[in-house]
């Protein structure tokens, strides 16, 4: 994380000069390759709508293939802001209220300890749902593997670990519970609803959804081992985790998606309910919108990810219309944290 912090600060430092930024950023991004041990870095960067991208290093640490601004990598919690997007385009239509309980709309929360967490809970991370509790969601032994509705029945047999609605506490399970809502209420798999109502309308045409499956144009993962990085050893995609981390994109489609964001246009959702997402959800989670976090003091927008071998940043400025996609496929062992530590001081 390191690395990605580096590069988005050099990001920063240099967005207000239009001429040096590709530069700057492309050659600050080939320097690190060997310092930082990640075996490949892509990029974009956003300017009031102009996208700029670049990449350096390989796909796969001592291969031939090359990382690209189109190679697709698995973004992890950046898929909770599409997750967010989508849940919107649902409360447009009238189909979810956000502050209507879960159980309106899973019946497995009808007797639910967690069945009066509401949706705008979940969105902004004050479910009441702890980090552990969202980890274990991850590893739960599925009936289906495939399955959001079958996962959510566990899930509904927890009790949140505080009051809903009094603290803010990251937790992936607050998404996988959002997943299964969006498949119940529009009638579409989760993945063929965030395809077809999102990343095809916005143009992102080499992203796609998590589907269990590896795919070998992906950027392939790498972890510290010793004085150097070694191969994930299966960087396959896992459907249930979709809401929270699956969305599987490029840097190039990362940078139309925050163009998007940016626009102040109705288009895939409403410029109000952009607005919205990128606001506050609730006195208790002050840094925390509706999928994005929130850094009241600068006005950035921005959300990590962090997977097995693969750490990815996403930042933008909706005052500026500037904004920022780094992706890397290496770990540096510090971990979602120590981002946000850093992040608070941005």
């Amino acid at each position: 994380m390191r690395f990605l912090y580096s590069l988005f600060l050099i990001t920063l430092s240099i967005m207000a000069c239009a001429h040096a930024q590709s530069r700057s950023i492309d050659a600050f991004a080939a320097s690190q390759i060997e310092q930082s041990g990640a075996p490949g870095v892509a990029y974009a960067t956003i300017d009031n709508g102009k996208i700029e991208t670049g990449a350096h290093g390989k796909r796969l640490k001592g291969s031939d293939s090359p990382v690209l601004p189109d190679t697709p990598f698995l973004i992890g919690s950046i898929s909770k802001s599409f997750t967010a997007m989508a849940i919107m385009q649902l409360v447009e239509a009238g189909r979810i209220e956000l502050d209507a309980p879960v159980a309106d709309y899973l019946d497995t929360f009808q007797n639910s300890p967690a069945g009066i967490i509401t949706i705008r809970q979940l969105l902004s991370h004050t479910s009441g749902f702890s980090t552990l509790q969202g980890n274990d969601a991850q590893t739960l032994p599925h009936r289906n593997e495939d399955s959001l509705q079958s996962q959510v029945e566990r899930i509904a047999d927890w009790t949140p670990a505080s009051p809903p609605g009094t603290q803010w506490r990251y937790s992936n399970a607050n998404y996988i519970i959002l997943g299964a809502i969006i498949e119940q209420v529009s009638g579409q798999d989760f993945a063929s609803y965030i395809q077809s109502q999102i990343l095809a309308p916005i143009g992102m045409n080499d992203s796609f959804l998590s589907d269990g499956k590896s795919h070998d144009n992906m950027a392939v993962g790498h972890q510290p081992w010793f004085w150097s990085k070694r191969r994930v050893d299966d960087t396959s995609t896992n459907r249930v985790m979709a809401p929270a981390g699956g969305v599987v994109a490029t840097a190039s489609d990362l940078a139309l998606y925050l163009v998007v964001m940016m626009n102040g246009q109705d288009d895939v959702i409403s410029a109000k309910s952009k607005a919205m997402m990128m606001r506050p959800a609730n006195p208790v989670s002050p840094y925390y919108g509706l999928g994005w976090g929130i850094d009241p003091h600068s006005g950035l927008i921005s959300h990590s990810g962090l997977t097995p071998g693969v750490e990815t940043y996403a930042v933008f400025s909706p005052d500026t219309g500037k904004g920022a996609v780094i992706l890397a496929n290496a770990n540096s062992g510090m971990g979602f944290g120590t981002n946000e530590r850093l992040f608070s001081e941005i």
